[in-house]
């Protein structure tokens, strides 16, 4: 079985595919936070103009 990021003959971890690595995983949680905030943020509007829309009916 191939370990992930070591060379094919089973030597130590390049320092470049471990850099990726990191940063892959600091990056991806970030994003997803970003849009799920974005998102929400968006339905917040839409929830005061409904309810401002409602009060002047």
């Amino acid at each position: 079985m191939k370990i992930p990021f070591t060379k094919s003959n089973g030597g130590e971890q390049s320092p470049a595919s471990l850099f990726a690595a990191l940063v892959l995983v600091a990056l991806v949680p970030a994003v997803c936070v970003l849009w799920f905030t974005t998102v929400a943020m968006r339905n917040e509007r839409l929830a005061v103009r409904y309810h401002k829309k409602r009060r002047k009916d």
